[in-house]
């Protein structure tokens, strides 16, 4: 985000101006980065997600996974609900009724952690007093 930083705050009235730099030659030692720290691909400007909507896809993330560990846990007490209650077949040794109970808690706490987060966010955006996106242009046509 910090390459587009002029770009959001151009949009939001800020002016700008660039200063030319003196770059000098390295005087002692080498470069402490590796090989890993190499060029990234560079990503077009318009391809780029605001910051709010990423980080609602991860909060999004968050119930979706939470949504199917409960289901799959669900689904599992549900399996061993008929087992005892249809077949009368004993389950409390079974190792599966404490993956399904594992599985359907893991689904309540990431479901609760994703509205929390939302929560969180749109507090904090509220608070701010800055809208969460930046309309450039309106066009008629639409």
């Amino acid at each position: 985000m910090h390459r587009f930083i002029p770009a959001v705050a151009s949009w939001m009235g800020v002016s700008l101006a660039e200063l030319p730099v003196k770059h000098r030659p390295r005087t002692r030692g080498a470069a402490s980065t590796g090989w890993a720290h190499g060029p990234r691909p560079a990503r077009p400007v318009h391809r780029q997600v605001p910051p709010l909507l990423r980080q609602r896809g991860r909060l999004t993330c968050f119930g979706l996974f939470g949504l199917a560990f409960g289901a799959l846990g669900f689904a599992t007490l549900a399996y061993l609900a008929v087992l005892k209650l249809v077949f009368d077949e004993a389950i409390g040794g079974r190792p599966l009724l404490l993956l399904g109970a594992l599985l359907f808690l893991t689904g309540v706490i990431l479901v609760s952690f994703g509205l929390l987060g939302e929560l969180l966010v749109r507090t904090w955006h509220e608070s701010q007093g800055k809208p969460i996106y930046a309309v450039k242009e309106r066009r008629a046509d639409r």
